[in-house]
């Protein structure tokens, strides 16, 4: 047992480290920014599978949901307890026919701080169906809070210019927005997903 208490310390210690050096690679704006995935950030799947493989290697399955895979929406770690509480839907549209107008109903939703929508943003309903007081917190720091006000702003000023461009992803389901915000920061990339029919922002 104490064998296997220090193997979990060490595994903590790994990700930590290994955490505060994945920022310095990411394309992080020049404010310090990064609200929503982009274009520099990849290989997220298989840095939980190498988490869940080590996992396995130290002996701690007990600690994994059943049939836990290691991509769960939410990370790596499983969540435990009691789920959080359901939160209303918007009644807001949320337009996913283009990349753009995606962008221009994410700007509506920002501007309304209508959380819901927001938060809806990057969950379709068919895998989805209800959202929680999770879902409306994680959109809360993607778009709301202090830090991150920014990083918006700068969003909307160049939409408002008409500063965006698409360019397609690394992969035919993904395409990346171009946001064109000048000064040092020169352009956000932010990266959109296709499902089934429409839109979604990376989450």
């Amino acid at each position: 047992m104490p064998g296997r208490r220090a193997g979990l310390v060490g595994l903590t210690l790994a990700l930590a480290l290994a955490g505060c050096g994945a920022d310095a690679d990411r394309g992080v704006p020049d404010d310090g920014v990064a609200p929503v995935d982009t274009a520099q950030v990849a290989g997220g799947d298989d840095v939980q599978r190498e988490w869940l493989a080590q996992v396995r290697a130290e002996g701690l399955d007990l600690l994994l949901a059943p049939g836990f895979d290691g991509l769960d929406e939410a990370g790596p770690v499983a969540s435990f307890g009691q789920p959080a509480p359901a939160i209303g839907e918007s009644a807001r549209w949320i337009d996913r026919t283009t990349p753009t107008a995606l962008l221009d109903s994410a700007l509506a939703a920002l501007a309304a701080e209508d959380v819901a929508a927001l938060a809806r943003l990057s969950r379709p309903r068919d895998e989805r169906p209800t959202l929680d007081e999770d879902d409306a917190l994680d959109a809360e720091r993607r778009f709301l809070a202090p830090a991150v006000q920014p990083y918006w702003r700068r969003v909307v000023s160049a939409a408002r210019l008409g500063e965006v461009s698409v360019r397609p992803g690394h992969a035919p389901d993904e395409a990346l927005l171009e946001v064109h915000v000048g000064g040092a920061a020169g352009a956000y990339l932010i990266r959109l997903r296709k499902r089934g029919d429409g839109w979604y922002l990376a989450g």
